[in-house]
């Protein structure tokens, strides 16, 4: 049996046209499913953030929320949003969008989240092609997962980590804030990760089709 990670095929981001922005807000985006074990996470974000705003102008839009198919979602962040009184700058679209058009909302953004969930084993799809994009993205995922050791490999700057039981405590929320903001005022002199990282590049379309070509040629 071969494990074969999640990775990103680079040049896909080369037909993507950044648009000019028209909001002078700081636009943060959140593209994907939300499940059960991410509402807690996303609970503290939203605290955050509410402290953030109060220092920045910030707009954060999560897009593809629902697991659901066409014509059937419906937001799964309603309660948290109305909870953590973010309203005025907080939008959830749920339904799913295609990969072209994912990747032309967060080459858009100002910065871009990666968001964990409470298991130390969830590791999110997404995380290379946020990598491959070359925008700034913020990283709030559980200190013992991949994510986590991935990024922390690289020397990633942007990213907080947590332990579940943190979740939720003023103290992690307070400093979530301290970091989300250091990274937003500081987005200007974002150093992209670079592609040919021999740490990500193994990650790469081009390196999964090696194990699987290596493997069939063992098996033959």
């Amino acid at each position: 049996m071969i494990a074969v990670p999640y990775g990103v095929e680079v040049s896909d981001y080369d037909a993507i046209r950044v648009q000019k922005k028209e909001d002078t807000k700081i636009i943060i985006r959140y593209t994907g499913a939300v499940s059960e074990n991410m509402l807690v996470v996303i609970d503290s974000l939203l605290a955050a953030l509410k402290i953030v705003s109060k220092s920045l102008p910030v707009r954060v839009i999560f897009t593809g929320t629902s697991y659901a198919g066409l014509g059937l979602s419906k937001p799964v962040l309603s309660e948290l949003i109305t909870k953590n009184e973010v309203t005025g700058f907080v939008t959830e679209n749920p339904a799913r969008v295609g990969y072209r058009e994912a990747l032309e909302i967060n080459k858009q953004a100002d910065m871009q989240l990666l968001i964990g969930d409470t298991t130390p084993y969830y590791a999110a799809s997404k995380m290379m092609g946020l990598v491959a994009s070359g925008k700034p993205f913020f990283a709030w995922v559980h200190a013992d997962s991949f994510p986590a050791k991935f990024l922390e490999e690289l020397k990633y700057p942007h990213r907080l980590f947590f332990q579940t039981e943190e979740l939720g405590t003023e103290i992690k929320e307070e400093k979530l804030s301290e970091s989300l903001l250091y990274s937003l005022q500081n987005r200007d002199k974002f150093i992209p990760i670079p592609t040919d990282d021999p740490v990500f590049s193994k990650y790469t379309a081009k390196a999964m089709t090696k194990t699987f070509t290596d493997t069939f040629q063992k098996i033959i």
